[in-house]
């Protein structure tokens, strides 16, 4: 019986690595907003996906932008790529990862109307992270704005 329970026990430990190394996990708003990091303050008016082999393309136009840091876009379209590929090679076998991501979680759900922060690129034309309107204070605080 003991080396049953000792079976059962190892396969729920690789079934639940299965499961862990497929999380997606999202880094705190103070590890990617920097001095450098361009900030607005706008609104959705719609928001396409694009679904691609090991990626999705989100196309964001956006009205009344205000910039809060730095600069905006250079026109009314943002964009926001995220990989989907979770599986990576590792001595000649094929692991699935737990991507770390720099964005919220919100940018696969934005709201058409509804108004958020942006996280910019150096560019200004690509989303890093999309922030919620409660997240005003902490964005103003680590920008020491």
């Amino acid at each position: 019986m003991p080396r049953f329970t000792l079976f059962i026990a190892s396969l729920l430990m690789i079934l639940g690595g299965e499961v862990a190394a497929t999380r997606v996990f999202h880094e705190k708003l103070e590890q990617v907003l920097s001095a450098q990091t361009p900030v607005i303050w706008a609104r959705v008016q719609s928001c396409r996906q694009v679904i691609e082999p090991d990626a999705v393309r989100l196309f964001i136009r956006l009205d009344s932008i205000q910039v809060v840091h730095l600069r905006g876009p250079d026109g009314d379209d943002v964009i926001h790529v995220f990989s989907t590929n979770l599986e990576r090679e590792s001595n000649g076998r094929v692991i699935r990862v737990s991507p770390i991501l720099e964005g919220s979680g919100l940018e696969r759900n934005l709201q058409e109307g509804a108004h958020y922060y942006f996280l910019l690129d150096a560019s200004g034309n690509y989303i890093r992270r999309v922030e919620p309107e409660s997240s005003g204070p902490a964005i103003r605080k680590i920008l020491g704005i």
